[in-house]
Protein backbone atom coordinates (compact mmCIF):
# COMPACT_ATOMS: atom_id res chain seq x y z
CA UNK A 1 0.00 0.00 0.00
CA UNK A 2 2.52 2.62 1.02
CA UNK A 3 4.54 1.57 -2.79
CA UNK A 4 1.71 2.33 -4.35
CA UNK A 5 1.25 5.81 -2.49
CA UNK A 6 4.94 6.51 -3.26
CA UNK A 7 4.17 5.65 -7.14
CA UNK A 8 1.62 8.31 -7.49
CA UNK A 9 3.49 10.90 -5.13
CA UNK A 10 6.31 10.40 -7.49
CA UNK A 11 4.56 10.40 -10.63
CA UNK A 12 2.42 13.47 -9.34
CA UNK A 13 5.94 15.49 -8.68
CA UNK A 14 7.11 14.18 -12.11
CA UNK A 15 3.61 15.60 -13.80
CA UNK A 16 3.96 18.85 -11.89
CA UNK A 17 8.00 19.03 -13.28
CA UNK A 18 7.21 18.26 -16.52
CA UNK A 19 4.58 20.86 -16.56
CA UNK A 20 6.86 23.68 -15.12
CA UNK A 21 9.62 22.52 -17.88
CA UNK A 22 6.71 22.69 -20.80
CA UNK A 23 5.84 26.38 -19.22
CA UNK A 24 9.52 27.42 -18.94
CA UNK A 25 9.88 26.14 -22.27
CA UNK A 26 7.00 28.32 -23.57
CA UNK A 27 7.78 31.61 -21.93
CA UNK A 28 11.44 31.02 -23.35
CA UNK A 29 10.10 30.69 -27.02
CA UNK A 30 7.61 33.94 -26.13
CA UNK A 31 10.77 35.95 -25.01
CA UNK A 32 12.41 35.15 -28.04
CA UNK A 33 9.37 35.32 -29.92
CA UNK A 34 9.01 38.96 -28.79
CA UNK A 35 12.58 39.79 -28.87
CA UNK A 36 12.33 39.08 -32.61
CA UNK A 37 9.22 40.92 -32.78
CA UNK A 38 10.95 43.91 -31.06
CA UNK A 39 13.84 44.23 -32.89
CA UNK A 40 11.54 43.91 -36.48
CA UNK A 41 9.85 46.21 -35.34
CA UNK A 42 12.19 48.56 -34.46
CA UNK A 43 14.00 48.39 -38.21
CA UNK A 44 10.92 49.25 -39.25
CA UNK A 45 10.37 52.42 -37.59
CA UNK A 46 13.90 53.11 -38.77
CA UNK A 47 13.19 52.55 -41.80
CA UNK A 48 9.53 54.14 -41.86
CA UNK A 49 11.37 57.31 -40.63
CA UNK A 50 14.43 57.26 -43.26
CA UNK A 51 11.21 56.91 -46.25
CA UNK A 52 9.13 60.14 -44.62
CA UNK A 53 12.54 61.91 -44.37
CA UNK A 54 13.20 61.05 -47.74
CA UNK A 55 9.64 62.37 -48.91
CA UNK A 56 9.68 65.21 -46.96
CA UNK A 57 12.64 66.48 -48.12
CA UNK A 58 12.40 66.27 -52.12
CA UNK A 59 10.48 68.67 -54.78
CA UNK A 60 9.84 67.04 -57.61
CA UNK A 61 8.93 68.63 -60.98
CA UNK A 62 5.90 67.38 -63.01
CA UNK A 63 5.62 69.00 -66.45
CA UNK A 64 2.13 68.21 -68.13
CA UNK A 65 1.95 68.10 -71.82
CA UNK A 66 -1.03 70.05 -73.76
CA UNK A 67 -1.60 67.04 -75.80
CA UNK A 68 0.23 63.86 -76.59
CA UNK A 69 0.83 64.89 -80.36
CA UNK A 70 4.66 64.68 -81.33
CA UNK A 71 4.98 68.67 -81.37
CA UNK A 72 3.48 69.28 -77.86
CA UNK A 73 5.39 66.55 -76.50
CA UNK A 74 8.64 68.23 -77.62
CA UNK A 75 7.64 71.16 -76.81
CA UNK A 76 7.34 69.92 -72.69
CA UNK A 77 10.89 68.36 -73.30
CA UNK A 78 11.77 72.02 -74.51
CA UNK A 79 9.72 73.30 -71.18
CA UNK A 80 11.55 71.18 -69.29
CA UNK A 81 15.01 71.84 -70.50
CA UNK A 82 14.71 75.65 -70.58
CA UNK A 83 13.47 75.59 -66.52
CA UNK A 84 16.22 73.32 -65.67
CA UNK A 85 18.87 75.63 -67.11
CA UNK A 86 17.51 78.30 -65.04
CA UNK A 87 17.37 75.93 -61.63
CA UNK A 88 20.55 78.19 -60.04
CA UNK A 89 18.56 81.39 -60.62
CA UNK A 90 15.35 79.56 -59.36
CA UNK A 91 17.26 77.45 -56.17
CA UNK A 92 19.48 80.74 -55.31
CA UNK A 93 20.07 80.87 -51.39
CA UNK A 94 18.62 77.72 -50.54
CA UNK A 95 19.64 75.11 -47.76
CA UNK A 96 17.26 72.90 -46.77
CA UNK A 97 13.62 72.12 -48.79
CA UNK A 98 11.80 74.60 -46.99
CA UNK A 99 14.30 77.38 -48.57
CA UNK A 100 13.43 75.48 -51.94
CA UNK A 101 9.56 75.61 -51.63
CA UNK A 102 9.49 79.46 -50.34
CA UNK A 103 11.85 80.14 -53.28
CA UNK A 104 9.53 78.63 -55.48
CA UNK A 105 6.09 80.42 -54.47
CA UNK A 106 8.26 83.60 -54.57
CA UNK A 107 8.88 82.91 -57.92
CA UNK A 108 5.74 81.92 -59.90
CA UNK A 109 5.65 84.52 -62.04
CA UNK A 110 9.40 83.56 -63.11
CA UNK A 111 9.06 80.46 -63.47
CA UNK A 112 5.74 80.99 -65.74
CA UNK A 113 7.61 83.57 -67.69
CA UNK A 114 10.42 80.62 -68.39
CA UNK A 115 8.10 78.25 -69.73
CA UNK A 116 5.87 80.72 -71.54
CA UNK A 117 8.47 82.47 -73.22
CA UNK A 118 10.22 78.65 -74.48
CA UNK A 119 6.04 77.91 -75.79
CA UNK A 120 5.93 81.38 -77.76
CA UNK A 121 9.59 80.97 -79.07
CA UNK A 122 8.84 77.40 -80.67
CA UNK A 123 5.55 78.46 -82.51
CA UNK A 124 3.09 78.03 -79.96
CA UNK A 125 0.57 80.31 -78.22
CA UNK A 126 -0.33 78.04 -75.05
CA UNK A 127 -0.51 79.03 -71.72
CA UNK A 128 1.89 77.55 -68.90
CA UNK A 129 0.42 77.75 -65.18
CA UNK A 130 3.02 76.91 -62.20
CA UNK A 131 1.50 75.78 -58.91
CA UNK A 132 2.79 73.84 -55.91
CA UNK A 133 1.42 70.47 -55.33
CA UNK A 134 1.60 67.68 -53.32
CA UNK A 135 0.74 64.13 -55.40
CA UNK A 136 1.00 60.43 -55.47
CA UNK A 137 4.84 59.59 -57.87
CA UNK A 138 5.29 56.30 -58.92
CA UNK A 139 9.33 55.10 -58.29
CA UNK A 140 11.64 56.50 -60.51
CA UNK A 141 15.11 55.81 -61.49
CA UNK A 142 18.17 58.64 -61.60
CA UNK A 143 21.33 56.65 -63.22
CA UNK A 144 21.97 54.49 -59.80
CA UNK A 145 19.54 56.01 -57.62
CA UNK A 146 15.90 54.86 -57.45
CA UNK A 147 13.80 57.41 -56.04
CA UNK A 148 11.26 55.36 -54.50
CA UNK A 149 6.72 55.73 -55.28
CA UNK A 150 5.33 57.79 -52.71
CA UNK A 151 3.23 61.42 -51.85
CA UNK A 152 6.07 64.26 -52.81
CA UNK A 153 5.68 67.86 -53.09
CA UNK A 154 5.96 69.11 -56.24
CA UNK A 155 6.24 72.18 -58.71
CA UNK A 156 3.66 71.47 -61.25
CA UNK A 157 4.07 72.96 -64.84
CA UNK A 158 1.02 72.43 -66.63
CA UNK A 159 0.97 73.35 -70.65
CA UNK A 160 -2.06 74.57 -72.61
CA UNK A 161 -4.99 71.86 -71.78
CA UNK A 162 -2.60 69.89 -69.84
CA UNK A 163 -4.25 66.58 -71.73
CA UNK A 164 -0.76 64.97 -72.87
CA UNK A 165 1.76 62.60 -71.40
CA UNK A 166 3.38 64.16 -68.35
CA UNK A 167 7.17 64.04 -67.42
CA UNK A 168 8.52 64.40 -64.04
CA UNK A 169 12.20 64.39 -61.89
CA UNK A 170 13.62 65.37 -58.91
CA UNK A 171 14.07 69.15 -58.99
CA UNK A 172 15.46 69.51 -55.49
CA UNK A 173 18.21 68.50 -54.48
CA UNK A 174 18.75 68.55 -58.52
CA UNK A 175 18.85 64.95 -59.52
CA UNK A 176 16.93 65.39 -63.11
CA UNK A 177 20.52 65.82 -63.99
CA UNK A 178 23.49 63.57 -63.63
CA UNK A 179 25.62 65.32 -60.71
CA UNK A 180 28.42 63.42 -58.84
CA UNK A 181 27.71 63.32 -55.23
CA UNK A 182 24.23 65.15 -54.85
CA UNK A 183 22.58 62.39 -52.92
CA UNK A 184 25.57 61.91 -50.61
CA UNK A 185 25.54 66.13 -49.89
CA UNK A 186 21.31 66.28 -49.79
CA UNK A 187 20.21 62.55 -47.84
CA UNK A 188 22.11 61.33 -44.64
CA UNK A 189 22.99 57.31 -44.48
CA UNK A 190 19.36 55.79 -44.11
CA UNK A 191 17.81 58.15 -46.90
CA UNK A 192 20.73 56.96 -48.98
CA UNK A 193 20.18 53.25 -48.44
CA UNK A 194 16.75 53.58 -49.48
CA UNK A 195 17.62 54.99 -52.91
CA UNK A 196 20.73 53.13 -53.74
CA UNK A 197 19.68 49.29 -52.76
CA UNK A 198 15.92 49.75 -52.95
CA UNK A 199 15.55 45.64 -53.15
CA UNK A 200 16.72 45.58 -49.63
CA UNK A 201 13.61 47.72 -49.11
CA UNK A 202 11.18 45.67 -50.94
CA UNK A 203 8.92 43.91 -48.53
CA UNK A 204 9.44 46.55 -46.08
CA UNK A 205 7.76 49.08 -48.75
CA UNK A 206 5.12 46.58 -49.45
CA UNK A 207 4.37 46.00 -45.62
CA UNK A 208 4.07 50.18 -45.69
CA UNK A 209 1.81 50.14 -48.53
CA UNK A 210 -0.60 47.27 -46.66
CA UNK A 211 -0.16 49.19 -43.41
CA UNK A 212 -1.52 52.77 -45.45
CA UNK A 213 -4.58 50.53 -47.37
CA UNK A 214 -5.34 49.44 -43.66
CA UNK A 215 -4.92 53.58 -42.15
CA UNK A 216 -7.38 54.43 -44.99
CA UNK A 217 -10.20 52.35 -44.20
CA UNK A 218 -10.07 53.37 -40.43
CA UNK A 219 -12.95 56.27 -40.05
CA UNK A 220 -11.86 59.37 -38.62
Amino acid sequence: MHFFHLNEYISFHMFILSSEVNNMKKINIALIAGLLLAIIFSDFISFRKSYDELQQNVLRMHIIANSDSVDDQQLKLKVRDELLSHSDEIFSDCYNISDAENNIKNKFELIEKIANDTIRKNGFSYHAKAELVNMEFAAKVYNDITMPAGTYDALRITIGNAEGHNWWCVMYPPLCLPVEGVAEEYFDDGEQDILYNPDKYEIKFKCLEIFEKLNEKIPE
